[in-house]
């Protein structure tokens, strides 16, 4: 009976670390996509913004932000236990976070429309999922299976 509980707990916790890692790797792999597009088209980039006067520099600066991020975050989808990379990866959503935060509600430079919210939702919703994901895993690999390891 205990035996199988482990066992279950185990496999929900194998679950999680999956849809987690996904979950990153989808958000990284989002940010290539407008990294990609603050460099050839650098207008993309002011889809979000308002009231802002049009950069080129500052398109290619948010591109260069962007992919920064996207690296850090396919390293975690990777190895999510690496602390240093955990840690880089929750920093990269609490500046996001931060970021964003302060356009919208300090210099209204981003509308509370959809386009504006989503950055808040997905690195609030990251940070959250990030940090359950260290308390409950201690960044600590899961132990391996029940299989001998006499060989």
């Amino acid at each position: 009976e205990k035996l199988n509980v482990e066992r279950e707990r185990r496999r929900i916790m194998a679950v999680a670390v999956i849809l987690l890692r996904i979950w990153v790797l989808l958000t990284g792999m989002a940010g290539l996509g407008s990294a990609i597009a603050s460099f050839v088209k650098p207008e993309s980039t002011y889809l979000v913004y308002e009231n802002v006067e049009y950069s080129p520099v500052f398109s290619r600066m948010y591109g260069t932000w962007l992919l920064l991020s996207t690296m850090i975050r396919v390293l975690f989808s990777v190895d999510p236990y690496n602390a240093s990379i955990y840690f880089a990866t929750l920093f990269t959503y609490c500046v996001a976070l931060f970021h964003f935060s302060l356009e919208i509600f300090l210099f209204k430079t981003v509308p509370l429309v959809p386009a504006g919210r989503m950055p808040l939702f997905v690195a609030s919703f990251s940070i959250l999922i990030l940090i359950v994901f260290a308390a409950i895993t201690h960044l600590e690999h899961p132990p391996p299976s029940s299989k001998s390891k006499s060989e």
